[in-house]
């Protein structure tokens, strides 16, 4: 028995068609359908092979952090020594300088000794003064991080 078939085209004015459906028509369709199921099949294995390369990505990827994370807490050590060791010298030379001060109010030095005295502690202000500068810009780099 044969199947009629009514299609129309675009919804215009375009003649209705008949198309008569043999049994042959079928073998042709279910080729279709093998054929719209392979494409399918291949589609998937793609995407089964893209999400694979992803996933190896990721892992790399992950691995790279992994490394990044390594590397971060070995400058946080690094800037923390270095930040211990600014505040050891700030420590020393404030001692100092209450050691010159001490000198200088004493009268026990000469003019000349006074004299480097007061040489000796403006060099330790301006050193301490530049050990606090590194010690900012330290503690605002670690900020930024």
């Amino acid at each position: 028995m044969d199947d009629f078939i009514i299609q129309q085209h675009n919804k215009s004015l375009i003649p209705m068609t008949i198309q008569i459906k043999h049994k042959h028509d079928n073998q042709y369709n279910v080729h279709q359908q093998d054929e719209r199921f392979i494409q399918i099949q291949n589609l998937i294995q793609a995407k089964k092979q893209m999400l694979f390369e992803k996933q190896k990505q990721m892992c790399i990827i992950s691995k790279q952090n992994d490394f990044l994370d390594v590397v971060k807490k070995d400058y946080e050590k690094y800037n923390d020594y270095i930040y211990k060791q600014k505040q050891d010298q700030m420590k020393a030379l404030n001692i100092l300088d209450t050691y010159i001060k001490e000198l200088t109010k004493s009268g026990e030095l000469t003019k000349y000794d006074l004299e480097d005295a007061k040489e000796e502690q403006k060099k330790i202000l301006n050193e301490l003064d530049n050990i606090k500068r590194n010690l900012d810009n330290i503690v605002q780099e670690t900020k930024e991080l």
